[in-house]
């Protein structure tokens, strides 16, 4: 299958895909996983936005952290691609809702994915390596970059899916935070970013 041009994914992949979407589709009415205006663009605005991440880089191997993972955008979606694409990779989703964790949990055992799921909120967690971060629809940049900050080092790599007011957060956070910075246009929003962050480092005390 072919999720973008020069990225095609094998046919299991396609089915875990499927599976989430269906699932969401199923479970939405209940846990509330999605804005309802969003369902019939499910596909394009949560699967496709999600998945596009590992059209710009696919990590070799490491712990992956996604917070405020909701119905699995982008987490659940990167573990069902890097069962083949990055097989080294763990996951760990973090949603505060506890409902919204069972789900996770049910999908994540149901596709025998890299996916441990915790019922908490990230700023009360404590990890002793991160190696890759993302978050999308959770907080301005600036916020994300507080909530992370007791396990994102030098070598972590940040992964942001914003919006058109990206331009705005990015300068707000510069004023208390040094990160190198990679600007990815969205494959699937004129309007959208995926900001990709190294080296993040606080300038000073907020």
């Amino acid at each position: 299958m072919k999720l973008f041009p020069g990225f095609n994914v094998s046919r299991e992949t396609e089915e875990a895909l499927f599976y989430i979407r269906d699932s969401v589709i199923k479970w939405n009415p209940t846990i509330n996983l999605i804005s309802k205006g969003s369902v019939v663009n499910l596909w394009d605005r949560h699967i496709l936005d999600s998945a596009q991440i590992f059209t710009f880089f696919i990590p070799k191997g490491g712990l992956w952290l996604d917070f405020g993972s909701g119905g699995g955008f982008p987490g659940l979606v990167l573990a069902a691609l890097s069962k083949s694409l990055s097989p080294g990779l763990r996951f760990v989703l973090v949603e505060s809702d506890a409902r919204k964790c069972s789900f996770l949990k049910k999908i994540s055992r149901d596709l025998s994915l890299p996916v441990d799921v915790l019922n908490a909120r990230v700023e009360d967690l404590s990890f002793e390596r991160v190696d890759y971060i993302s978050a999308r629809a959770v907080s301005q940049l600036g916020r994300l970059l507080v909530l992370t900050e007791k396990f994102v080092s030098r070598e972590t790599v940040c992964v942001f899916l914003k919006g058109g007011k990206y331009q705005k957060e990015v300068a707000d956070a510069r004023k208390n935070w040094d990160f190198e910075l990679n600007l990815v246009n969205s494959l699937t929003s004129k309007e959208g970013k995926i900001l990709i962050l190294k080296g993040v480092e606080r300038v000073f005390g907020e």
